[in-house]
């Protein structure tokens, strides 16, 4: 037994020996493999965004070479350099990768984008939207999304408010609401701004009125585009617009009931392409709805947001009023299979309209100015307008009515050519008014004081006819020929310049350019011209 337990411990030092030994080998050998260097392959131009730092490289791959021989990927090990995002665009860059105490540098470009939102989102569903006066906006539970180039979505908390009013007037967003209406809130970060409106309400509701020759875009013989869905009219609880490429105005006048018409919108509803086509109302508080319709059918549809035939009339057809109830809501008014002309809306919150009746407006020609300068304004603030009914006048408050300038059928804002101007009158409350638009024509001509302007332009000794109002003149030269001779004239006290420079007889001219500018300047007035230089 004893020899048997003495064999077991010899047996056991022996293994214990040759274990030892083995593991010394190996160490060894383990130890004696070194790293000779590493290398950096795939180098390939970078594209960050701005401001972000980096941990690695998208395209290049460090390669470690042993003392053995062998190779290894060791990219995700190696130490990254920093690469500088502190300026937009691309800027060449030497970067360091190190992995065990070995280092190799590159040099490629790095392409530096601009991270900033490329849009935002809002999230207004427990957003309060409806006030009442003397509330003031809140906007504790709106909810900001920006969304940047990498697809990242951030929610922002520091952002700007702009409130503006039914006018477009900003207002104070810490101050109470003084008037209602529709508001619109807009919100901007960084490059982006999205917006949404709420109503701040008054108890006191009245009537009102629409008619078509009082639209926003109204003017005589206008072609105007109604698949924008542009206001034709926006009140303070309702919003009247066209809607669909068969939406135009008819300018055929009508009289009716004593009143007169001088415009309609005509409409035909688009049912067959399965689309609502025709005058679309938004309101925002129950209302009935008067309207005066000529139809070239025998029914009117009224459809709702989803596009439900909520209401159908048979009517005879011909000319005539039809009402009808709406709840707070979108409704579009079209007719079946032909045309519908629609001159004239009510909106009655009360039992009486209680509209007053004008048979015209007027400028109180006393607030018109004997005389008008070159390059006056035409300015209004000061004018003063009357509403006439029977002999009786009162006057009109400016947001009743609108005054607009024009010369040769453009509008204009100021004096600057001779001839005949004309003013356009034009009644836009909500009462009534048989004549709405009224016309005046002034004449202006340049009094020895306003006279600024070139009475002689010769080029290369060929006098060139100038003509009254004209300021831009072809000049036809050879091809070969690098200059020309100016010889100038004017009216007035004025200076002229050439390209930027004073004008000297006999003075001679680069046509290096495609046209030669020239000003004649009186302290702050000017009087330019173009000579466009052709061969």
């Amino acid at each position: 037994m004893k020899i048997i337990k003495k064999l077991i411990s010899f047996t056991t030092v022996i293994f214990s020996l040759f274990f030892i030994i083995s593991c010394s080998k190996t160490a060894s050998t383990t130890s004696s493999i070194e790293l000779l260097n590493i290398e950096a392959s795939g180098i390939n131009n970078e594209t960050v965004y701005q401001g972000f730092s980096y941990s690695k490289s998208s395209s290049v791959i460090i390669t470690a070479t042993f003392s053995d021989g062998t190779e290894k990927n060791v990219t995700n090990d190696a130490k990254f350099g920093k690469i500088s995002t502190s300026k937009v665009g691309p800027v060449e860059q030497n970067v360091n990768y190190t992995f065990n105490g070995k280092t190799v540098s590159t040099t490629y470009e790095v392409l530096v984008l601009d991270y900033s939102s490329q849009r935002i989102n809002l999230d207004t569903a427990n957003v309060k939207t409806i006030y009442n006066l003397n509330e003031k906006l809140t906007l504790n539970n709106l909810r900001v999304t920006a969304f940047y180039p990498n697809g990242a979505q951030i929610k922002v908390s520091q952002y700007d408010v702009e409130l503006t009013d039914i006018y477009n007037v900003k207002c104070d967003i810490n101050k109470t609401f003084i008037h209602d209406g529709v508001y619109d809130v807009k919100i901007s970060y960084q490059n982006c701004n999205s917006s949404f409106s709420i109503m701040v309400y008054n108890d006191e509701m009245t009537s009102f009125h629409y008619k078509v020759s009082n639209s926003l875009d109204y003017e005589k013989n206008q072609n105007v585009n109604f698949l924008n869905g542009k206001d034709l009219f926006k009140s303070l609880y309702a919003n009247v617009y066209m809607k669909g490429e068969n939406c135009t105005y008819d300018y055929n006048a009508l009289t009716y009931n004593e009143m007169n018409y001088e415009a309609s919108l005509k409409i035909k509803s688009s049912i067959s392409n399965e689309k609502t086509d025709g005058l679309t109302i938004a309101v925002t508080r129950p209302v009935k709805v008067v309207m005066l319709i000529r139809l070239d059918a025998n029914t009117l549809s009224i459809r709702d947001s989803s596009e439900m035939v909520i209401k159908r009339y048979g009517i005879t057809s011909g000319v005539g009023y039809v009402s009808f109830e709406l709840e707070a809501g979108t409704y579009t008014i079209s007719s079946v299979d032909s045309y519908a002309y629609i001159y004239d809306l009510y909106f009655v919150y009360d039992s009486d309209l209680n509209l007053k009746k004008y048979d015209t407006i007027e400028i109180d020609k006393s607030s018109l100015k004997d005389e008008y300068h070159y390059n006056d304004s035409f300015d209004v603030n000061n004018f003063k307008v009357n509403g006439i009914i029977g002999s009786s006048k009162e006057v009109l408050d400016v947001n009743n009515y609108r005054i607009q300038l024009y010369y040769n059928g453009n509008e204009v804002s100021d004096f600057s050519f001779e001839g005949e101007y004309q003013i356009k009158l034009s009644y836009i409350g909500n009462d009534l008014c048989d004549e709405p638009v009224k016309r005046y024509s002034i004449n202006f001509n340049f009094t020895d004081m306003d006279k600024l302007y070139l009475s002689k332009i010769v080029v290369n000794g060929v006098l060139v006819d100038i003509s009254k109002n004209q300021f831009s003149y072809y000049i036809i030269v050879d091809k070969d020929i690098t200059e020309v001779s100016l010889e100038l004239e004017s009216v007035g006290e004025g200076i002229i310049t050439v390209n930027g420079i004073e004008y000297t007889k006999g003075m001679k001219v680069s046509i290096g350019k495609e046209s030669i500018k020239i000003n004649v300047t009186d302290g702050s007035r000017t009087t330019g011209y173009e000579l466009i230089i052709r061969e």
